[in-house]
């Protein structure tokens, strides 16, 4: 699968207690949310205009051991009222004992108007 927009990617780290860590540009430029402002919080939590009944399920799924990775592609809004179409791949973190620890997801806009800005670069 191809993924656009490289600067755009967000990576969530989130565990059972909820998010451990925000990276990547992303998620200020299109949601405004800065890492200091979502670590600790439940995923639920976070207000970054995707519909979280969607989102969240992946990585409590993947958390739970089913699957151990998920994807969903969503609609959404940016911060600033754009509609935005973002891939969300989420795939499990395991300890050396094989349990797991958290997730990761992964989210990358792949609307039309980011396809058009990479085609244009």
């Amino acid at each position: 699968m191809t993924t656009t927009r490289g600067c755009d990617i967000v990576v969530i780290a989130a565990s059972a207690g909820g998010v451990e860590a925000v990276r990547g540009p992303g998620a200020e430029d299109l949601w405004g949310l800065r890492p200091e402002e979502a670590t600790g919080r439940p995923l639920a939590g976070l207000d970054i205009g995707l519909p979280a009944g969607t989102i969240v399920p992946l990585p409590e799924q993947t958390l739970a051991g089913k699957p151990a990775k998920a994807e969903a592609e969503v609609d959404g809004t940016n911060r600033r009222g754009r509609p935005v179409s973002m891939l969300v791949q989420c795939s499990r973190l395991v300890g050396d004992d094989g349990t797991p620890q958290g997730a990761i997801a992964v989210i990358n806009d792949v609307s039309q108007a980011a396809i058009d800005a990479d085609q244009e670069q």
